[in-house]
């Protein structure tokens, strides 16, 4: 069964994703909103891409909290999902994915952990959209790195590569500790030093143009 809020109905994660062998391009990159997009949606951005192909690309925004906490997450399931165990210590933090299906979530988790209708983004990363994984990851039994999400961002064909020429995203590989480790305010200038950039300084630079 889907995870999804208590407003949301069902819907399979195969239904957003073409196959997991059509996966390539960008797929488990970084995205950097430029400063060219300060004031949009998508300004002081990063995106974890999970699935790029000619049919689009799908990705989630990994340093946006979002205004529902793992407690609301949880209520649609039941207490046989639940069982005996009152969950982790410390809360998980949910983030926006994005702009599109907000009330729909996400679990973007290390690939030990496989539920129906995964998508394998790498060998080390899985996407997962699964109140088994949700369940799992309350009793403290699920996967050992994960990132919780509401929503997504995507892209219709052609128009990521599009955005891409247009110098709207600068894109890299995804660092793994910078995606499940690095404090979610800390996730943008992490990544742009370890590229050698200075993102403040560029965004002076825009605003100044």
């Amino acid at each position: 069964m889907a995870l999804r809020t208590a407003r949301q109905q069902p819907r399979r994660l195969s239904t957003l994703i073409v196959s997991n062998a059509d996966n390539r391009l960008l797929a488990a990159s970084f995205l950097l909103a430029m400063p060219s997009q300060l004031g949009s949606y998508f300004g002081g951005s990063i995106i974890y891409v999970c699935q790029h192909n000619d049919d689009g690309a799908l990705g989630l925004i990994v340093n946006r909290r979002s205004d529902t906490a793992f407690a609301e997450l949880i209520a649609p399931l039941s207490a046989a999902e639940r069982g005996n165990d009152p969950g982790p210590a410390n809360a998980p933090l949910v983030y926006e994915g994005g702009p599109v299906e907000p009330g729909r979530g996400f679990i973007l988790h290390s690939s030990e952990c496989h539920y129906d209708g995964s998508l394998s983004v790498t060998d080390e990363i899985t996407l997962s959209a699964s109140r088994d994984a949700l369940a799992e990851i309350h009793a403290q039994a699920g996967p050992r790195r994960y990132l919780l999400a509401l929503g997504y961002t995507g892209w219709g064909p052609g128009q990521l590569e599009r955005e891409m020429q247009a110098d709207a995203w600068l894109s890299c590989e995804a660092d793994l500790d910078v995606l499940f480790d690095t404090n979610i305010d800390d996730k943008v200038s992490a990544t742009a030093s370890a590229l050698g950039i200075d993102f403040s300084l560029m965004a002076t630079q825009a605003g100044n143009a």
